[in-house]
């Protein structure tokens, strides 16, 4: 954009850029899980927003309701907007984390036998023993069927965020 000729106004272009600056949280925040909220610190009405977000299964409902959440975005103050970030940013690295946790967990349990099951209910006492072991059994009855771990590795994936 030429800068000489700047009236100030702005325009279509120059607006739709900022929009779209803004808009790039919302979706990142609605994906998070209620712990991550819970230790986000985010204002209260931005949190009301992300939840009702989380609950909506209709895809035009749920953009609508992205809108709404990018909205107060952009009428947010700086702070606000650096903490958001900050907050996306945190739980793209936790995210990471738990998923690397899941496999270790997951090819700790198939490869190991009794006492990893052990271990893992002695690291989660709210588990139940039986279903964790069902769900080796099934696992590494998968394993020369070269079918994922797709059961173990949702529940190791729900005890380990829901216990964040």
């Amino acid at each position: 954009m030429d800068e000489d000729n700047d009236d100030g106004l702005g325009g279509r272009s120059r607006t739709r850029r900022e929009i779209s600056e803004s808009n790039r949280f919302a979706a990142d925040l609605v994906e998070l899980y209620p712990w991550q909220l819970r230790q986000a610190h985010l204002p209260e009405d931005l949190i009301a927003l992300v939840i009702e977000g989380r609950s909506i299964d209709s895809p035009i409902a749920r953009k609508r309701q992205l809108g709404r959440i990018d909205g107060w975005i952009r009428d947010a103050s700086e702070e606000s907007i650096a903490q958001i970030e900050e907050t996306v940013k945190a739980a793209a690295r936790g995210e990471s984390a738990v998923a690397r946790q899941v496999e270790s967990w997951r090819q700790r349990l198939v490869d190991g036998g009794e006492g990893s099951i052990d271990a893992f209910v002695a690291a989660h006492p709210n588990e139940e023993r039986q279903r964790i072991r069902q769900l080796v059994r099934n696992a590494a009855k998968e394993v020369p069927a070269g079918r994922a771990h797709a059961a173990l590795t949702s529940a190791l994936r729900k005890v380990l965020t829901d216990e964040t």
